[in-house]
């Protein structure tokens, strides 16, 4: 019997979940399902480049229900990577508080398989978050990473707040910032000023990243300033 090698076992496995969740979304009524792909120029996480500051292509397919569930799965791939570079799968249930503010619950596991020096990155995730229309952005998340580390706390914290203000018909402004935690004696703090642009199927966006002292002293050039730039196509 021949066996795949083990640098398409992970991508062959995606596919088969991702094939599941159409499978399972085509059998009732009250389900639908979306997609996404983008190219963006660097895998980010919190202020700070995932590995190396190469441009990644993502795809994404999200299974929603009626009741406020949903479910989805999201493989990145970086320039130069043989096999899925970061690999999401996320849970979540929503709920209107208001005509709006919305609030939703989630978990999240985040793993990336290209690089074992990015093992330690590897994590679960559950938090909430609250929404103001489209505009307005605010969360906090709890994040367990797979692989402790010396001074690292259990679990791990971030707050995060973000703004999409409409400039015009198809441009908005992006603005954010959030605290992470790093160990016992606290963390660093990151932030974004940007520009979106969005018709139809169709998003771009621009933004600059900062981050604070203690975020380089700890991750290097990796989180330096820079540049980000996204371009997503929905279906």
């Amino acid at each position: 019997m021949t066996t795949l090698p083990h640098r398409y076992k992970l991508a062959a496995q995606c596919a088969i979940s991702a094939l599941q969740l159409l499978g399972f979304a085509a059998s009732a009524q009250t389900r639908s399902v979306a997609g996404e792909v983008a190219i963006s120029s660097s895998l980010i996480d919190r202020g700070i480049v995932i590995g190396s500051n190469r441009p990644i292509a993502q795809a994404q397919v999200t299974l929603y229900d009626t009741s406020g569930w949903s479910t989805g799965l999201a493989v990145g791939v970086q320039a130069g990577a043989s096999n899925p570079s970061q690999v999401l799968v996320r849970g979540s249930y929503e709920w209107l508080l208001s005509n709006d503010w919305q609030m939703q619950a989630n978990a999240l596991y985040y793993c990336y398989p290209s690089d074992p020096g990015l093992k330690m990155f590897d994590h679960l995730e559950a938090g909430a978050s609250w929404g103001y229309r489209d505009m307005l952005a605010l969360s906090l998340t709890g994040h367990q990473y797979r692989i402790p580390a010396p001074g690292r706390p259990r679990p791990h914290w971030t707050a995060e707040m973000n703004l999409r203000w409409p400039l015009a018909e198809h441009v908005s402004l992006l603005s954010g910032i959030g605290q992470a935690q790093l160990d016992h004696d606290g963390g660093y703090l990151y932030g974004q000023v940007g520009t979106a642009w969005s018709q139809g199927p169709w998003r771009a966006e621009v933004s600059y990243l900062h981050t604070d002292w203690r975020a380089v002293t700890v991750f290097g050039n990796n989180a330096a300033r820079h540049w980000s730039v996204l371009l997503a196509r929905s279906f």
